[in-house]
C-alpha cells in the first residue's frame, strides 16, 4: 500500500537491466515500514518474471559479527566462489594483499562474470547490521554496475548508521544510484491497509489506534493481528470497529498473548530459536538442544501454521524482527543466559569460527568465565588485522569478565591498548598503556608491549623525542625480544627520521630489516622498508625512496592493521617527493579510504596532510585549503597529528596567496603548536616557515632564511627548490647562501633544476622562459607562474614585447585560475612597473566535465586504461586497491560522457599525450 512510485522505480531498474545497462538501488527507511517487501515486489518478482537469475542475501545475528557474513550469504548459491574459504583466519597470506581485499577483490571478479555472462540481480537486504567486510566488498561491487549488466539492490534501516554503512550510501549517491527512501503511510493508506487486511473499511475508533503507529505497516498489521486474535474487532454496517476502545499495553505484549496459542512444546522451540536469531537452521537448532531435528521440525509446525514462522529458504524465519525480539525479551536473564551458553559450547564442538562463539558465550557469562574469557581473546585475535574496532568491543568485554586479581587482566589490557591504538581511539590507548606501566611488578613482554604502543602515540601526538624515550626504554637489554624487540628497532628507525636523524635512522632501519627478515616478521619488515623510504624520500634519492616504499607495500604477510595503511602512507610521500604528484594522490586517496574501511582512522590526519602538500604544488588549490582543513579537524578529532605542520603548511601559503591571513594565521598556529611539541624539529618545519614568511612579508629575507635553514638542518633537501622558487629574485643570492645552491646542484627534479637555472639566470631571459617551461611539465602550476613572471619581466627588459606580453598573459591566467588574489595584484603590479600591460582574465575554476575537469590521478589512470590495461593491472601499477582504479574508470567516464573504456582508450589516443590539457 502506498509504495506505486517506489514500485515503478524498481521494476524499470530490473528493465532496464535486462536491456543490458546495470544499475545500483539503495531502499532505505525505518524498521517496519516494509523495504523487504517492496524489494520483493519490484524486484525479485519483476525479475523472476523476466528470467532474470536475482540472488538475496540477508543478514543473521549468527553470522552478523562474522568477517563477511552478509555476502557469504548473498553469494551462498554461488559455485565459483567460497567466501567462507576465502575469509578464514589461518588462510596463508601472500604479497598481494591482506585477507579483506583478498576477499573484496575475489567477489568482485566473481560477481562481475558471472553478470558479464548473463544480467545478474544481487539483493542484500539489512546493510545496517552488516559487518565491516561486507560493508567493503557492497561498496567495491557499486562500481561494478557501471561495466557489467548487474543491478545491487541494498536494504537498510536509518538507525544504526555506522560510518561504513554511511560510506557505501555515500558511494551509491556519488554514481548516481537509484535511493528509495520509504516514509510512514499516510492515514489514507493506512485506511486502505486496514480495508485490504480486513474486507471491510474501519470505523473510525479503529482509525484511531492504528493512528498511534504512526503509519509504520508492521505495527499497524501486527496490531490487528492481535486485535483479531483477542477478538476485539466486530463488523457493523460495511465496518470494522472496536468493541471498546482499548489499547494493548504495548504491541509486544499482543504478540505474546498471540504466543499463549501455542503448545508448550512450541513455546519452548520458539524460545531456544530466539537465542539463534531472527532466522535459523532447523539442523541448528535442533543440534543446539540436543534434539532430533524430525521433531523439532514436527514441534515447530503449530508456530509455521499461527504465522510466528515463515520458510526462509533453508532456514526458517520469524515473521518479523519484532515477533522474535518479544520472545527473546519475555525470557528471564538466568534462563537467557544458560541457553546462550549452550548454543556457544555447541558453536564451538561444530568448529565455528571463534566470533560466533565468542558472542553467544559473552551474553551468557559472569565474572570469572574463563571459558567466555578465552573464546572473546580468540576473536579479538581474529578480528585484530581487519577489523580492530571490532576487537576492541570483545576485548572489553572479556575484561569486564574478569576478577581484577587474575593476571589475565594485565594480558587483555595489553591487547586492548594495540587494537585502540589501530582503532584510532589514541587517547584511551595511552591510557590503557600508562595503566600497565604503573604496575609494580609487571612482566618484560608486557612493559615492552606497553612502551610500543605508548611510543606509537605519542608519535602520533607529535611528541617525537618522548616517543624516541619510550622505544629506547623498551629496547633495554633483557625487556623485549624476537619479534617484538624486531618491532621496536623499526620504530626507533621511523622516529629518528621524524626527529631529524636520518644517517641515526637509516642505521636503525637497516639492523630492523634484517632482524624482520631473519623472523619472517612483516610488520618489522614493512616498518623499516618504510623508515628507508622516507629518509631517501628527503634526500632526493627517488628512485631509493620509491623502491624501498613499492617493496613494502608488496612485502608478504599481515599480522597487524597498521601494515598496510602505513605503507601505502609512505609510498604516497616518497612519490611526493619524487615529483609524481598525480600518482601520490592517487595513492593517499587510496590511503584515506581504506584506512576509513579497516577502522584505521588515525591514518585521516596523515593523509590529508600529505594530500595538502600535492594540492599546493600541482595547483588543485581548493584542493589543499580542503585539506589542510581536514587534517586540522582530524587532529583536533584526535588523529594522528604527527605530519600536520605540512598540511598547516600547504594550507598556509594557499591562503596567504589568496589573501586570506586570517586562515592562513590559523592553520600557522595549528602547525607552529605541533613543532613546538616535537621540540622545533620537524619535517614541516622548514615550509611552514616559508609561509610565516610570506604572510608577515613577502620580502622578508631574514624570514626566508630561517625557514630554509630549518629544512637544510633537518635533511629535507627536496623541500629546498620550493623556497628558493617562492622568493623574490633579487633576494636569492641572501636567501640561498652557498649551502643552498650545493643541496640544489645535489639533486637531479626538475623542480631543483629550475631552481638552480633561476639563482643563475642574471641576465639570461632564455633560461628563465626554459626554467618556467620545465616547472610546466612537472605539473607545479604556481611555482610555473612564479618564474614565468620573471621571464616576462625579463623579456620586457630585453626589447622583446611580444614574447613579454604573451608570458605575461599566461602568468596572470594561472594566478587567476588559482584564485590567488595577492599574487594577481602583487604581479601586475610588477608588470605595471616593467612596462607590460598585459588583459586581464577572470578566475578559471576545474569545470564540472570535459578533459579540463579530470584531476591528476584521473589522467593517470585514463592513461593506462588507453595502454589497454586492466582495472587489476592498473591497481598493480599504480600500488593501490582495484576499487580505486574502479572509481576513477568510472568518473572519467561519466565526465567524458563515454560509456565504456574503450571509447576512452580512442579518445584519449586522439588528443595525443602532450597537448595542454590532454592525458
Amino acid at each position: 500500500m502506498g509504495r506505486d512510485d517506489e514500485l515503478r522505480q524498481l521494476s524499470a531498474a530490473v528493465a532496464r537491466l535486462a536491456a543490458g545497462r546495470g544499475g545500483v538501488v539503495l531502499v532505505e527507511g525505518q524498521a517496519g515500514l516494509g523495504k523487504s517487501r517492496v524489494i520483493d515486489a519490484g524486484v525479485v518478482t519483476t525479475a523472476r518474471e523476466a528470467g532474470v537469475r536475482h540472488l538475496v542475501g540477508r543478514i543473521f545475528e549468527l553470522t552478523a559479527t562474522r568477517p563477511f557474513g552478509l555476502v557469504s550469504d548473498l553469494l551462498l548459491d554461488v559455485e565459483e566462489l567460497d567466501v567462507a574459504g576465502l575469509s578464514a583466519s589461518d588462510l596463508p597470506v601472500d604479497a598481494a594483499a591482506d585477507v579483506a581485499y583478498r576477499v573484496v577483490d575475489a567477489v568482485r571478479s566473481t560477481v562481475a562474470k558471472l553478470a558479464a555472462d548473463a544480467a545478474l540481480v544481487l539483493v542484500a537486504e539489512d546493510i545496517h547490521d552488516a559487518d565491516a567486510g561486507s560493508l567493503l566488498a557492497l561498496h567495491d561491487l557499486v562500481h561494478v554496475t557501471a561495466e557489467v549488466p548487474l543491478l545491487l539492490v541494498l536494504s537498510r534501516r536509518l538507525h544504526p548508521a555506522s560510518d561504513e554503512v554511511l560510506a557505501v550510501v555515500e558511494r551509491i549517491r556519488d554514481v548516481g544510484g537509484v535511493v528509495l527512501a520509504l516514509e510512514p503511510l499516510s492515514e489514507q493508506h493506512v485506511a486502505d491497509l486496514l480495508t485490504a487486511t480486513l474486507g471491510a473499511a474501519p470505523g473510525p475508533r479503529l482509525l484511531e489506534l492504528t493512528g498511534r503507529a504512526a503509519g509504520n505497516p508492521l505495527f499497524v498489521t501486527e496490531l490487528v493481528a492481535g486485535l483479531l486474535e483477542e477478538q476485539a474487532l466486530r463488523q457493523t454496517d460495511g465496518t470494522i470497529e472496536l468493541e471498546e476502545p482499548v489499547l494493548p499495553a504495548s504491541l509486544t505484549s499482543t504478540i505474546l498473548r498471540r504466543l499463549r496459542s501455542l503448545d508448550p512444546r512450541s513455546r519452548a522451540l520458539l524460545r531456544d530459536a530466539a537465542v539463534l536469531g531472527t532466522s535459523f537452521r532447523i539442523d541448528d537448532l535442533a543440534r543446539s538442544r540436543g534434539d532430533d531435528p524430525v521433531a523439532v521440525a514436527d514441534g515447530l509446525a503449530p508456530a509455521f501454521s499461527a504465522g510466528f514462522l515463515v520458510d526462509d529458504g533453508d532456514r526458517a524465519a520469524f515473521r518479523h524482527a519484532l515477533v522474535r525480539d518479544a520472545v527473546y525479551e519475555d525470557i528471564s536473564s538466568a534462563v537467557r543466559a544458560t541457553l546462550h551458553v549452550r548454543a556457544g559450547r555447541w558453536l564451538a564442538e561444530r568448529g565455528a569460527p571463534a566470533s560466533d562463539v565468542a558472542y553467544h558465550l559473552a551474553i551468557g557469562a559472569t565474572s570469572g568465565d574463563d571459558e567466555a574469557v578465552s573464546w572473546l581473546r580468540r576473536a579479538a585475535e581474529e578480528a585484530a588485522p581487519v577489523d580492530p574496532r571490532l576487537a576492541v568491543e570483545r576485548l572489553q568485554r572479556a575484561l569486564e569478565l574478569t576478577p581484577a586479581d587474575r593476571p589475565a587482566v594485565h594480558e587483555l589490557r595489553v591487547a586492548l591498548a594495540r587494537c585502540l591504538l589501530w582503532s584510532g581511539r589514541l587517547a584511551e590507548a595511552g591510557e590503557t598503556a600508562e595503566h600497565v606501566l604503573a604496575r609494580p611488578a609487571m612482566s618484560p613482554p608486557e612493559e615492552a608491549e606497553a612502551r610500543f604502543v605508548l611510543a606509537r602515540v605519542l608519535a602520533y601526538r607529535g611528541r617525537i623525542p618522548a616517543s624516541i624515550e619510550q622505544v629506547q626504554l623498551a629496547l633495554r637489554e633483557g625487556l623485549a625480544s624476537g619479534a617484538r624487540r624486531a618491532q621496536l628497532l623499526a620504530d626507533l628507525a621511523l622516529r629518528r627520521g621524524l626527529d631529524g636523524d636520518l644517517p641515526g635512522a637509516d642505521d636503525a632501519a637497516r639492523r630492523a630489516l634484517v632482524a624482520g627478515q631473519e623472523l619472517a616478521d612483516s610488520l618489522t619488515v614493512r616498518t623499516a622498508r618504510c623508515a628507508l623510504a622516507w629518509n631517501a624520500a628527503l634526500r632526493g634519492e627517488a628512485a631509493a625512496a620509491l623502491a624501498y616504499a613499492e617493496r613494502a607495500v608488496r612485502s608478504p604477510g599481515h599480522t597487524d592493521a597498521v601494515e598496510p595503511v602505513q605503507a601505502r602512507l609512505y609510498l604516497g610521500f616518497a612519490r611526493l617527493h619524487a615529483g609524481d604528484l598525480a600518482g601520490a594522490r592517487v595513492v593517499l586517496e587510496d590511503v584515506h579510504e581504506q584506512g576509513a574501511q579497516l577502522g584505521a582512522v588515525w591514518a585521516a590526519g596523515l593523509a590529508h596532510s600529505l594530500l595538502a602538500i600535492v594540492g599546493w604544488l600541482a595547483g588543485d588549490w581548493d584542493g589543499a585549503a580542503s585539506a589542510a582543513r581536514d587534517a586540522v579537524a582530524a587532529a583536533e578529532a584526535g588523529a594522528a597529528r604527527t605530519w600536520l605542520p605540512l598540511a598547516a603548511a600547504g594550507g598556509a601559503l594557499v591562503a596567504a596567496s589568496r589573501g586570506e591571513r586570517e586562515v592562513a594565521a590559523r592553520l600557522l598556529a595549528a602547525g607552529e603548536e605541533v613543532v613546538a611539541v616535537a621540540g622545533g624539529i620537524h619535517v614541516g618545519a622548514g615550509l611552514l616557515g616559508l609561509a610565516r614568511a610570506r604572510l608577515t612579508s613577502d620580502g622578508s629575507v631574514e624570514g626566508r632564511r630561517s625557514a630554509l635553514q630549518a629544512d637544510v638542518a633537518y635533511g629535507a633537501y627536496t623541500h629546498v627548490p620550493f623556497h628558493l622558487l617562492d622568493a623574490p629574485i633579487e633576494q636569492l643570492a641572501a636567501i640561498a647562501g652557498p649551502r643552498g645552491v650545493e643541496v640544489l646542484e645535489d639533486l637531479a627534479s626538475e623542480a631543483a633544476g629550475a631552481a638552480l637555472a633561476r639563482s643563475r639566470a642574471g641576465d639570461d631571459t632564455d633560461a628563465l622562459v626554459a626554467a618556467a617551461t620545465t616547472l610546466g611539465s612537472a605539473g607545479l602550476v604556481f611555482h610555473q607562474a612564479r618564474v614565468g613572471e620573471d621571464a616576462a619581466v625579463a623579456l620586457a627588459r630585453a626589447g622583446r614585447s611580444a614574447e613579454a606580453s604573451a608570458l605575461a598573459d599566461e602568468t596572470l591566467s594561472s594566478y587567476a585560475a588559482l584564485a590567488a588574489d595577492a599574487e594577481l595584484d602583487r604581479c601586475r603590479a610588477r608588470f605595471r612597473d616593467a612596462g607590460l600591460r598585459p588583459g586581464v582574465r577572470g578566475a578559471r575554476r576545474r569545470p564540472a566535465t570535459g578533459w579540463a575537469s579530470l584531476t591528476p590521478a584521473e589522467i593517470r589512470v585514463a592513461r593506462l586504461v588507453a595502454e589497454g590495461l586492466t582495472n587489476p593491472d592498473i591497481a598493480d601499477r599504480l600500488y593501490v586497491s582495484r576499487r580505486t582504479v574502479e572509481s576513477h574508470v568510472s568518473s572519467v567516464l561519466r565526465k567524458l560522457s563515454l560509456s565504456s573504456r574503450v571509447e576512452l582508450a580512442v579518445l584519449v589516443a586522439d588528443r595525443g599525450a602532450g597537448g595542454p590539457g590532454s592525458p
